[in-house]
């Protein structure tokens, strides 16, 4: 009789099924299992047994009790007969008595829903219905949340089964780590002082009193309980914007706030939206940060403006959070700042829309009323708000002297209560659902058919997902002593857009109650506030910022200087960032006035796809002062208007501009729209459009006698009485100009050779001839007592007119006299030195002095040595006229460019520093090239401007120049003036200056709508020209 391994070795080497047989997985020819010795042997092979990694729900014990006879090596059902890897591993796969999960459209595994002792509660059986099965109490996969919220976590584990089941982070090792960037950019010159982990956080612990009342402000309208009732599908309630004055004011800024400090009533202050993102700073994921003013032996917690605890965050706590664009995210209304965005505006709307507003005037009435509101100024009601100011007892047991804390909270509604009747007050919050589909939802469960049902499931989900933002607002609560928290579901209406809501339902809870559920310990939060309080009290007076850093559990304490973050300008980002980002938040309105086609174009960019709430119409009013129309925008609820900068026809009524229509069905609008209006006549150019009047301050504007003063500080240059006159001067060239003219003149005859030692003949002057008469081509302007010289740009007057000057080779702290600087500076020339040197034809590059305010050291404009006069800057000096406003940088260097394509007949110009002035060595700046498209346009944004400081608001139609603009090397710069073929002409002014005007150019870029901002690699911009508001076109 043959042996087995005879047997098996006989046998085709095709039929079977397993690894293959080689000398590592047998013993003696005979395949066996692997083990250790302390292992009990199991069984060659076992189809029924359960495996260790949980689909039972009986937990650690259950599984020992039954399958104690698999233990360590190879004990699984999967991996009971895997054996040791071999080199031809592709080859063979295990059998799984494992079931793959049911896929549902949610893309998670099976949901399942409550039935006998399955569903919510750990079901037995593994269909929808529950039920029991012989193996352990919880089920084999678990029916409910994650497989039942108290069958265990295994079967979630495992199967993935449940929205709450799947395990995140397994096998994610080899995923790229996100790196989120800081709500606030660290500078240089901040100091470090504290750096503190959460986990120190956690084991703080200060208990405090309930807090007692000490004003109130403001109203309350009554909640409106119909939204208690579970809405029916069919008759679902839409979120309506509704427009009520609202606000957010930091603490610093608080009028009441600033009187009960002055009073001495506490020793830290807060408002309620700052101190409860502190006292929950340790379940925190995202950056913010808090800016910390102490003055004297108080605290101030303020904020920054539009800082990021003002937004409301969308699964911050997540496992798989939201990813943002840097992370490869392309659904664009689904990452974090666009989900921001949509939660807060969702919140600010549902608490307007969920209380009776009833024309009876059914309210509480406050102490006071809004300290915010002005109905003078606020064109919508105030919103239903009550503001109370609190007083907590923070001290310690030991301490002799109380500290206390003063904080504002926030009610939203009241309501009768059910029992007795009283008066309870409301804080109303909304969560919100963007797609539960979409990454970033964090196994949340479909609203819409769970919420009914499995209420309790999908309250918990939103705990996991949003433990920050669910804490902050119990905080907020328990600070105002609110008695009731209602919180609203409020979820897309299409999932794809964030623009229409729906509101599936409102749930209150106590707030203590609910911060019981969550886990949330007021004590901690109280010794966190009081422990970041007593690190400042410790320090200095002075500003300091706490800061989450972006990407680490760690809070740190920076301290500031005393200025920062008062100016928004004082960013770092500056102005163009702040209204590229500005525009895409708002109904952004631009037209422009196109005079050779006779046509206005209009256009709209939209912060979302357009929808049946976008309406674009001209209205049927005209403009008071110009007789234009004016065209208002639309959009989700906000509201946009503008004065077109062209006459076109209006009707009885307004008229609805046609929306552009999708290109396939079902897509969505688009977010940008362009309209082409006709001009009703001809259009007639706008003041300012010649070239007469195209110059700021011209001779004639000034008046004669006038003082000239520095502008920054009205220290007196010129006294009064000192110009008797002034006078324009020419373009530049205009020697060469007036050479040529006298040299060609129709009656002297003459060949043309120019050879100055060739003699005169037929009345041809010479070339010296013509030096003499003032007419060569080195021949300067002479600056004359008493007269003052007008160019585009500059006042030239005499120094003996001038006082209160300074002058400098470089800056302001090495100025003085100007016959102290020239002795000081061998390479310094007078004038004499110059013309002696212009009369060789050397080449030696002109030189010059920065002149300075002796007052307050601003520099207002430049000494040039070869015509030995002082060039004062139109922008930097003030001066009697007839002109409306004072020429700014933009006006004088819009007249420059226009005077360069008049002189020349190029729109490209270089602007480089001005030669009169030494250059640093080794500069590397970049130099502005810039090329006018168009010298005479008007055009009308929505924007508020920053590209000209004497105007504040775009809405009307402004004269401007458009142009392209970029940036070069100085090397390239040169190259483009010294070439004879070069239609590139070159402009000098001040180093400050030309980077006033790169800021300016890249403000008004941001004017543009976002298709038209650019060409190849330049840049488009606008600039306003002298001339004020357009007439009627």
């Amino acid at each position: 009789m043959d042996s087995l391994a005879q047997i098996i070795a006989a046998l085709p080497d095709g039929d079977g099924w397993g690894p293959p047989v080689t000398t590592e997985t047998t013993l003696k020819g005979v395949p066996y299992a692997p083990y250790s010795k302390g292992d009990k042997l199991g069984r060659m092979a076992d189809w029924t047994v359960d495996s260790k990694d949980g689909r039972d729900r009986g937990g650690r014990n259950q599984y020992n009790r039954y399958n104690r006879d698999q233990q360590t090596y190879g004990a699984g059902a999967v991996s009971l007969f895997a054996a040791p890897p071999a080199e031809d591993e592709g080859s063979f796969s295990v059998v799984s008595n494992v079931r793959d999960s049911a896929k549902t459209k949610f893309g998670r595994g099976a949901i399942f829903t409550r039935g006998g002792r399955g569903g919510q509660r750990g079901g037995a059986r593994t269909d929808n219905r529950g039920g029991r099965q012989p193996v352990g109490r919880g089920g084999a996969r678990g029916g409910g949340v994650g497989g039942g919220a108290a069958g265990g976590a295994a079967a979630g584990r495992q199967t993935g089964g449940g929205a709450r089941g799947r395990r995140f982070g397994w096998k994610d090792y080899d995923k790229p780590a996100r790196n989120r960037d800081a709500s606030v950019n660290v500078k240089a010159d901040w100091a470090l002082l504290e750096e503190i982990d959460f986990n120190r956080l956690a084991k703080l612990n200060l208990d405090a009193d309930e807090g007692e009342d000490l004003d109130s402000y403001g109203f309350l309208y009554y909640y409106d309980r119909t939204y208690d009732k579970q809405p029916v599908k069919s008759t679902e309630r839409k979120l309506t914007p509704i427009d009520r004055a609202a606000y957010n004011v930091t603490t610093s800024s608080d009028p009441i706030i600033q009187e009960l400090a002055d009073k001495g009533e506490a020793t830290i202050f807060a408002t309620d939206s700052i101190l409860s993102m502190l006292m929950c700073a340790p379940r925190s994921v995202y950056p913010w940060d808090i800016v910390i003013v102490r003055q004297g032996n108080k605290i101030f917690l303020d904020k920054r403006e539009n800082a990021a605890l003002d937004m409301v965050t969308v699964n911050e706590n997540a496992a798989d959070a939201p990813l943002d664009a840097a992370d490869g995210s392309k659904d664009t209304v689904n990452q974090p700042n666009a989900l921001a965005e949509e939660a807060t505006y969702i919140n600010h709307n549902f608490s307007n829309q969920v209380v009776l507003e009833s024309a009876s005037g059914a309210k509480v009435q406050m102490a006071h009323p809004n300290p915010f509101y002005n109905a003078s100024e606020e064109t919508e009601p105030p919103a239903s708000k009550a503001y109370k100011y609190r007083r907590f007892d923070l001290s310690s047991n030991s301490e002799e002297e109380p500290v206390y804390l003063v904080v504002r909270t926030e009610l939203d509604a009241v309501q009768k209560n059910a029992t007795n009747g009283e008066d309870q007050f409301v804080s109303i919050k909304a969560l919100n659902e963007f797609d539960s589909k979409a990454q970033g939802s964090g196994g949340a469960l479909d609203w819409r058919a769970k919420l009914a049902t499995q209420r309790g499931a999908v309250v918990a989900t939103e705990m996991k997902n949003n433990s920050c933002k669910l804490a902050r607002w119990t905080v907020q609560s328990i600070l105002a002593k609110a008695d009731v928290m209602k919180v609203g579901f409020v979820s897309r209406a299409n999932p794809k857009t964030n623009d229409k809501h729906v509101i599936l339902g409102v749930v209150g809870w106590k707030p203590r109650d609910f911060a019981a559920q969550m886990n949330l310990s007021l004590s901690n939060g109280w010794g966190i506030v009081r422990t970041i309080a007593d690190m400042c009290l410790k320090k200095s007076d002075g500003r300091y910022v706490l800061v989450k850093d972006p990407n680490k559990s760690i809070l740190r304490l920076y301290q500031v200087p005393t200025g920062s973050f008062d100016d928004d300008a004082d960013e770092e980002a500056d102005v163009p960032a702040t209204i590229a980002e500005y525009t895409q938040q708002l109904n952004t309105l631009y037209a422009e006035l196109l005079v050779n086609i006779r046509h206005v174009s209009v256009s709209v960019t939209l912060p979302t796809p357009g929808n049946d709430t976008t309406v674009v119409e001209l209205l049927s009013q005209q403009d008071a002062v110009n007789g234009h129309a004016r065209v208002r925008a639309r959009h989700n609820g906000a509201v946009q208007e503008m004065t077109l900068p062209g006459r076109v026809a209006l009707a009885a009524r307004p008229v609805r501009l046609p929306l552009p229509q999708p290109k396939k069905p079902g897509d969505l609008l688009p977010s940008y729209m362009i309209w082409r209006l006709p001009v009703v006549g001809l259009p007639t150019p706008a003041r300012g459009s010649s070239d007469d009047e195209l110059a700021p301050w011209s001779a004639p504007d000034l008046q004669p006698r006038s003082k000239v003063s520095c502008r920054a500080c009205s220290a007196v240059i010129v006294p009064a009485g000192r110009i008797a006159a002034w006078k324009d001067l020419p373009s530049d060239n205009w020697a060469e100009m007036m050479e040529f003219w006298h040299c060609h003149k129709p009656e002297h005859k003459h060949d043309h050779g120019h050879d100055k030692t060739q003699p005169a003949k037929d009345g041809q002057a010479t070339e010296d001839a013509l030096a003499g008469r003032g007419y060569g081509a080195n021949s300067v302007i002479s600056a004359d007592a008493g007269i003052g010289f007008v160019d585009l740009i500059t006042l030239l007057f005499a120094e003996s007119d001038c006082q209160g000057l300074k002058f400098s080779a470089s800056t302001y702290e090495h100025a003085s006299d100007r016959e102290s600087i020239l002795a000081a500076d061998s390479t310094l020339q007078t004038q004499t030195q110059i013309q002696a040197q212009a009369q060789t034809n050397q080449t030696k590059a002109m030189r010059g002095l920065n002149v300075f305010c002796a007052s307050c050291g601003a520099q207002i404009g430049y000494y040039g040595l070869r015509i030995a006069a002082a060039n004062l800057f139109k922008w930097q000096v003030d001066c009697a006229s007839v002109a409306s406003s004072a020429p700014t940088v933009a006006d004088c260097v819009a007249a420059t460019l226009v005077a360069t394509i008049a002189r020349t007949g190029s729109s490209k110009s270089v602007i480089l520093p001005i030669y009169e002035v030494d250059e640093k060595e080794g500069s590397e700046d970049k130099i502005l090239q810039v090329w006018v498209l168009n010298s005479n346009i008007c055009f009308a944004s929505s924007m508020t401007s920053t590209i000209s400081a004497a105007t504040a608001s775009m809405t009307e139609p402004r004269p401007a120049i458009k142009l392209l603009f970029k940036y070069i090397e100085r090397s390239v710069a040169d190259d483009l003036v010294v070439k004879l073929n070069s239609d590139v002409q070159e402009i000098n002014l001040p180093s400050d200056t030309i980077v006033a005007v790169m800021k300016q150019l890249e403000a008004s870029n941001g004017l543009l709508p976002a298709s038209e901002r650019a060409f190849k690699e330049w840049r488009i911009g606008l600039m306003e020209r002298w001339g004020g508001r357009v007439s009627s076109l």
